[in-house]
């Protein structure tokens, strides 16, 4: 099914090329997932916390002050970013148990039939590959092994998985971008820090003594700035557009809740969002949105039609100020 759909929508981005004479614009796109993030724990929403990259892209960009996830967990909150669906649709609803259904059509496959060369690099086994979180990646990172340092066991309920840091990731897009810069691409890149055990280094901990959790946001940052100068390295800042998002928060014992994925408060469900274009120009949206918003935004951004399928809405008319339909969000 997924192969029919995806002719089909390579069939009408042509169509809409050949009418306006043009092809979808050659602009880079990087979608940033930050696991676990609250956004009452962020600079730019208010908080006195260590994150001048995620800030500075804030500075230039507009900030979503009423972003909410669809699920306090990360597999179907990313499932729901890269399909710009529902649970109910996209069929996952919980980590580890579903496999992303074969007739989705997922950001990466749209801009890899649109000329784009793609890398998804992620850092946590909920968004591994085998739960078709690669499809329609040239180039997908998944590895957790032993060897590098980055596996944690642990008892705590929806904490014991394979995860790597988050420096690790950034150096690993850093080489990626090097041997890829010279084509238009798309990139997602998941950083898992905040997330449960927290391990951050001992430069971050000792900013944060008496809250680890302050002490990953900030650790996190600081890699999402070494991807921004990776690409700022290679002269692509003013032709590379940015998607910083939250796929859920936590419950930092607000509620009776040490962690997520059982309680659906703001704690876990309301998420930082951060779009940054060349160009464009620092705004805040008071209207609610959703993570199924993400990929029809992005694809607008870059020119391109949103699948039939999709059930969020681009929020590119709020970039220029512009008013957001009033709707129905859906969580559970």
């Amino acid at each position: 099914m997924r192969g029919s759909l995806l002719t089909r929508w390579i069939a009408v981005t042509l169509a809409a090329a050949a009418v306006s004479g043009c092809r979808a614009p050659a602009r880079n796109l990087v979608l940033v997932t930050m696991d676990t993030t609250r956004a009452d724990r962020i600079g730019c929403y208010g908080y006195d916390a260590h994150s001048p990259n995620i800030d500075r892209a804030a500075r230039a960009g507009t900030v979503f002050d009423r972003a909410f996830t669809v699920a306090p967990i990360t597999g179907p909150a990313h499932a729901s970013i890269l399909s710009g669906t529902y649970p109910p649709y996209h069929q996952m609803h919980d980590n580890g148990v579903s496999v992303l259904p074969d007739g989705l059509v997922t950001l990466a496959e749209l801009f890899r039939a649109n000329g784009y060369v793609t890398a998804g690099l992620v850092a946590a086994y909920p968004v591994k590959g085998t739960f078709g979180f690669g499809q329609g990646f040239d180039y997908f990172s998944d590895r957790f092994d032993a060897s590098t340092g980055n596996v944690f066991v642990t008892n705590l309920p929806t904490v014991g998985v394979n995860r790597r840091p988050g420096e690790v990731v950034a150096r690993e897009f850093g080489a990626w971008l090097d041997a890829n810069s010279g084509r238009p691409f798309f990139a997602w890149v998941h950083f898992y820090d905040p997330h449960l055990p927290h391990e951050a280094p001992a430069h971050f901990s000792e900013l944060f003594p008496c809250d680890s959790y302050d002490a990953e946001i900030a650790y996190m940052d600081d890699c999402i700035g070494t991807i921004m100068k990776s690409v700022d390295s290679k002269g692509l800042g003013d032709q590379t557009g940015w998607v910083l998002v939250g796929d859920h928060g936590e419950g930092l014992h607000d509620h009776r809740e040490r962690l997520h994925a059982n309680l659906v408060y703001e704690t876990t469900q309301r998420v930082p969002l951060v779009v940054r274009v060349p160009g464009g120009r620092a705004a805040r949206v008071a209207e609610p949105v959703g993570l199924a918003d993400v990929m029809p935004t992005i694809l607008d951004l870059a020119g391109l039609p949103a699948p039939e399928l999709q059930r969020g809405i681009s929020l590119r008319p709020a970039l220029s100020g512009r008013r957001l339909p009033s709707r129905d969000l859906y969580f559970e």
